[in-house]
C-alpha cells in the first residue's frame, strides 16, 4: 500500500502532468455546469463527467516514462495495475455522481424518469467505449482515435433516437445497475488488454513530446 501512496505522489512528475491536470479540471467543469444548467437532459454533462476518470489512467501510464520507472521494478505496475485500478475506481466516483444528481431530478419530476434511464444508457455504453479506447489509445493512438471518433458519433446519435416505446421496460435502478456493470467489464477489458499489450511499444505520437526530446 506505502508503495501505490509513493507512486500516487510521483505522479506529478509525468509527462504534461499540469497540461493533463488542467483538461481534467476543465472537462469536469463542463460536464458539471451542463448537468447542473440543464437539468439532466443533456447526455454530454454525464458523459464529460465520466471522461475525467481517462486522466487517472494517464496520469500513471505517462509516469511510468521517466527513467526512474525504467530502470526499476515498477513498470508494469505503472503499465497495467495502476491505470486500470485508478481509472475505475474514478469511474465509480463520477458516475455515482451522476446517478445521485439525475436520481435527485427523478425524485423530483417523476415524469423525467424515462429521459434519465435512456441518459443513463447511453453513459454506459460510453464508458465502455472509454475504457477500451484507454486500453489501446498510448500502443495504437491513431487507429484509436479513429475509433473512439466514430464510436462516440454513433453514441450520440443514441441519443437522438426515439426511445418512447422502452419507457416501461426498464427502471432507474435498472439502468443505474447497467451503468455500474458497464464500469466493472470495462475495467476488466482494459485490463486484459493492457496486460495482452504489456510488451508492445508505447505510441510515438501518444507521448511526441517525450520521444522527440529523447531524439533530440
Amino acid at each position: 500500500m506505502k508503495e501505490y501512496i509513493k507512486l500516487i505522489k510521483l505522479c506529478k512528475y509525468g509527462f504534461r502532468f499540469k497540461l493533463n491536470l488542467i483538461c481534467f479540471i476543465l472537462f469536469f467543469a463542463i460536464g458539471l455546469l451542463l448537468e447542473v444548467t440543464s437539468g439532466g437532459q443533456n447526455v454530454l454533462g454525464s458523459i464529460y463527467i465520466v471522461l475525467c476518470s481517462m486522466y487517472m489512467y494517464q496520469f500513471f501510464i505517462s509516469l511510468s516514462l521517466t527513467d526512474m520507472v525504467q530502470s526499476s521494478g515498477l513498470k508494469y505496475k505503472l503499465n497495467v495495475n495502476l491505470p486500470v485500478i485508478a481509472n475505475v475506481l474514478f469511474c465509480f466516483i463520477f458516475y455515482t455522481f451522476v446517478v445521485i444528481h439525475r436520481y435527485s431530478i427523478v425524485k423530483a419530476y417523476p415524469s423525467m424518469e424515462s429521459n434519465m434511464v435512456t441518459a443513463l444508457l447511453v453513459t454506459a455504453v460510453f464508458i465502455i467505449i472509454l475504457f477500451l479506447y484507454t486500453a489501446f489509445a498510448y500502443k495504437y493512438f491513431i487507429i484509436s482515435v479513429i475509433m473512439f471518433t466514430i464510436t462516440f458519433g454513433i453514441t450520440m446519435g443514441i441519443v437522438g433516437y426515439d426511445m418512447s416505446a422502452y419507457d416501461h421496460v426498464l427502471s432507474y435502478k435498472g439502468a443505474v445497475i447497467i451503468g455500474y456493470a458497464a464500469v466493472i467489464i470495462g475495467g476488466a477489458l482494459e485490463y486484459i488488454i493492457s496486460r495482452t499489450l504489456y510488451n508492445k511499444p508505447l505510441s510515438e505520437r501518444a507521448f511526441r513530446g517525450v520521444f522527440k526530446s529523447q531524439i533530440d
